[in-house]
């Protein structure tokens, strides 16, 4: 029978070694000993035995715990008390606890030190937003009254920027402002929040000083798309019908087009306007490189724009002669239908070359007043040779067809000439050789006229318009041929 007064009386390690495991823990709450969550018997029996020997309750000699294989009660041989080694494994393991709490204390130490940089991060932050915003707003207390314009409030109120319409961006944003009546000097600070892309890029590189007019960041943004003068008028001369769209919604765009031109060189008057009607139409009588010269200059007058190219004429002379542009193209081809059928085209028209009978230039003997197709010398030496232009024929100029078999091919043209064979789609089986110089950049194929007996079941119905070597323009029609070649096989339009 337990009793804890007798064993507290007269405690042995040949008692302890006896009781249970809530015995024993009665005895660690009579002694006072700290016994930490649910520890087995056999470690609650370690503890109790060494702290009771640390404090002298225990006897020196006496019986030791049973080991491996005795029983309880059992007697083992003595052994004499080692307090040291006891001492020594319980300093062991105060310093196994202290080291766990080191280690605990320096993770601890490195939270708090991580903690602190990132508070510290975030104070950085905020302080560098409220500075920004500090800036901000004493930028806009410089440009524009406080009390008059609230660009955060109004920003709403701007259109969506889209780089594909600026121009009718910076319409629609004007009369926006016109109506809110938004101060002028407080346009640009709105346009800059919501530029994207090139126009943006335009914006940055602007000056402080330009950066605040408001007609200099258009400019620049305007330029920077191609959006200049020259651009319009290219736009409202090139503009043809498309397809499904009525004549209505046709003049619509063409007189849009028109007004952007002429809004563009801030013409106000007529006078302005005959006077860019009749600078356009003079440039496009000039030759290339001098209406190229005069385009890079902005004089609104012709006369001014005369005597500059005259001036161009008498500085350049002695350079070889570069031949005429025809007068008024752009105005030729403003209304010309996207699509022309064989009622459209009379055989009288096909031929028909608008072009000033003095500025007429022969490439083959160099003089002026004919053109190649009529030069005397050229049919002199061809007279053998038929000069007739027939109708059906898909080639630049009427001249005549002249063998080059006998010829050698330069080795320039050498690597791009193939062997080939050609047919009309109704005869396939006779095919005729011929050779094919071929031609990366070109964007129309021809074939000479005395290759094939070309007649109204090739035509396609169609004509294009070409230039040919005298710088003159042929009205000529298109045929379908059946092509064999190493580089395509099939049905084409030449």
């Amino acid at each position: 029978m337990f009793s804890l007064e007798e064993f507290v009386a007269s405690p042995t390690i040949e008692a302890i070694c006896t009781f249970t495991r809530d015995q024993l823990v009665m005895i660690a709450g009579h002694y006072k000993i700290e016994v930490t969550g649910s520890p087995a018997k056999a470690d609650l029996l370690d503890i109790l035995i060494d702290t009771l020997s640390v404090r002298g309750c225990l006897e020196s000699v006496g019986s030791e715990r049973p080991i491996d294989g005795s029983k309880p009660g059992s007697r083992t041989p003595e052994r004499p008390a080692a307090p040291s080694v006891v001492v020594a494994e319980l300093e062991l393991r105060r310093l196994q606890v202290r080291e766990k709490e080191m280690e605990w204390e320096l993770v601890r130490e490195r939270e708090r030190r991580e903690h602190e940089y990132r508070m510290k991060d975030l104070d950085l932050q905020q302080q560098a937003l409220r500075l920004k915003e500090l800036e901000i707003k004493a930028w806009e207390s410089n440009l524009v009254p406080a009390d008059h314009f609230d660009v955060i409030r109004n920003l709403r109120l701007v259109p969506p920027f889209n780089e594909r319409e600026v121009d009718k961006f910076f319409a629609h944003f004007e009369r926006v402002a016109t109506v809110m009546k938004w101060p002028r000097n407080a346009w640009t600070i709105t346009l800059q929040s919501i530029f994207t892309g090139k126009a943006q890029q335009a914006y940055s590189s602007l000056s402080l000083e330009d950066a605040a007019e408001y007609d200099k960041v258009k400019e620049a943004v305007l330029r920077i798309y191609s959006l200049v003068p020259e651009a319009y008028r290219h736009k409202y001369r090139n503009y043809q019908k498309p397809e499904g769209l009525t004549y209505v919604e046709f003049v619509r765009e063409k007189e849009m087009l028109f007004d952007r031109w002429v809004g563009s060189q801030n013409i106000t008057s007529f006078e302005g306007l005959r006077d860019l009607i009749i600078m356009e139409d003079f440039k496009n009588c000039l030759p290339k490189h001098v209406s190229a010269y005069l385009g890079e200059h902005k004089d609104l007058k012709p006369a001014d724009v005369a005597v500059r190219a005259d001036e161009y004429v008498l500085a350049h002379r002695g350079t070889s002669p570069c031949p005429a542009k025809p007068p008024s193209v752009a105005f030729q081809k403003a209304f010309r239908p996207a699509q022309k059928t064989v009622a459209d085209h009379p055989r009288s028209d096909e031929k028909r070359v608008t072009r000033f009978k003095d500025q007429r230039f022969c490439g083959h003997c160099k003089r002026r007043g004919h053109v190649i197709a009529n030069c005397f010398q050229l049919k002199r030496r061809n007279s053998s040779q038929s000069t007739s232009f027939h109708e059906n024929a898909n080639c630049v100029t009427s001249l005549p067809p002249t063998s080059r078999k006998d010829e050698k091919i330069s080795q320039t043209f050498a690597p791009f000439i193939t062997d080939a064979f050609v047919a009309l789609p109704g005869a396939p089986e006779i095919r005729v050789p011929i050779k094919v110089l071929r031609d990366t950049a070109a964007s129309q194929s021809f074939v000479l006229e005395g290759v094939l007996p070309f007649d109204n079941s090739s035509y396609t119905g169609e004509n294009v318009l070409v230039q040919g070597f005298e710088m003159g323009f042929a009205n000529v029609p298109l045929h379908e041929v059946s092509l064999i070649s190493n580089l395509v096989a099939g049905s084409v339009v030449m």
